[in-house]
């Protein structure tokens, strides 16, 4: 472990037991309509949900996020100069905010459900969110993100300027800014976070090699690749994107299997996110019974609250719009 992170650690561990946890979140997810669910909440870190007036799915959402960022913002607060060495961790969470804002406003997404689910840190707080969900144009994201100084803006302009962006290569620009950025700190901060970014990376590359042998997405092959994975390097990559969809699979099965990653092969997107996500929990929860003191408590713990983010955000809105409480327990991502 990097040395000097006991203090932090132990803060974490003090927020964590304030997390709701599986049992918590799937009786809201059994909640008849909203009022019973944010009655709830009441005795939760959640608790000002109870008092929003009127009681609306997006004025609710967005006071889980606010919560839900300033927890983040205090483990920033708490690491002082140290926070830099989170950085892999923290815009990580930037880059997916970006990437599923992009795919909202491609979709025309009503702005209030753009970005709902999605965890505010110190560098995109709720506000900022908020603000570039009510962007109608890539362009406008892009240049929003520039003059706010965030280096993803100057990564983005280039697709985004195009009089008809391609959505894949949009989102390939910010990972492979998050690459170029998150590596080499994540080699700084120690073997947790190197995994962490590892592992990222490793899973974006599958997923664009999987894409481009299902000839979802054509574009030269290398272009796509992101240095700094692992488990698959140039070579793998090139290959399984010129395998057939099924043989494609079945040697990436190999490759990921016994790691966090198995659930990238099969599944759609958002199946496949999820899996991944509650897999990378599970993984972090021996790991800190094992290393209770590492960095790697600090992760797990990011990721709980991103997971439970996301369960109250499909939560809210499957209420209000009246999914059955049984699939909404059945698609929750906490462990």
């Amino acid at each position: 472990m990097t040395a000097g992170w006991e203090d932090v650690v132990a803060r974490v561990r003090g927020l964590a037991s304030r997390r709701l946890g599986r049992d918590a979140i799937e009786r809201l997810a059994m909640s008849r309509d909203l009022d019973g669910f944010v009655k709830q909440l009441d005795s939760t870190v959640y608790a000002s949900a109870a008092s929003l007036t009127p009681l609306q799915p997006e004025r609710i959402e967005r006071e889980t996020r606010r919560i839900a960022g300033d927890r983040v913002t205090i483990i920033a607060t708490w690491c002082g100069d140290r926070a830099e060495l989170l950085a892999p961790l923290f815009e990580d969470e930037d880059r997916r905010s970006l990437r599923a804002i992009v795919r909202s406003i491609a979709a025309h997404t009503p702005a209030q459900q753009c970005a709902a689910g999605l965890l505010p840190t110190p560098a995109l707080p709720v506000a900022a969110l908020d603000e570039l969900s009510r962007r109608e144009r890539l362009r406008d994201v892009a240049a929003t993100l520039t003059a706010w100084g965030n280096p993803y803006g100057s990564a983005m302009m280039p697709e985004a300027l195009r009089d008809t962006p391609d959505l894949f290569a949009l989102q390939l620009a910010i990972d492979q800014a998050y690459a170029s950025r998150a590596v080499p700190i994540a080699e700084r901060a120690g073997a947790p976070m190197l995994w962490y970014v590892h592992m990222l990376i490793d899973a974006e590359n599958a997923r664009a090699a999987l894409a481009v042998a299902d000839r979802a997405v054509e574009h030269e092959v290398r272009s796509m690749f992101i240095e700094g994975g692992e488990l698959v390097p140039l070579e793998l990559f090139t290959d399984l994107a010129t395998r057939e969809p099924n043989d494609a699979r079945s040697k990436l099965a190999r490759v990921f299997g016994g790691t966090v990653l198995a659930p990238v092969v099969n599944g759609s997107g958002d199946e496949r996110y999820g899996a991944t996500l509650t897999a990378m929990l599970r993984h972090l929860r021996r790991v800190t019974r094992v290393e209770p003191l590492s960095l790697s408590v600090v992760l797990h713990y990011v990721l709980e609250l991103r997971a439970e983010l996301q369960d109250l955000a499909r939560i809210i809105w499957g209420i209000a719009l009246q999914v059955p409480r049984r699939r909404l327990v059945a698609r929750l991502v906490t462990p």
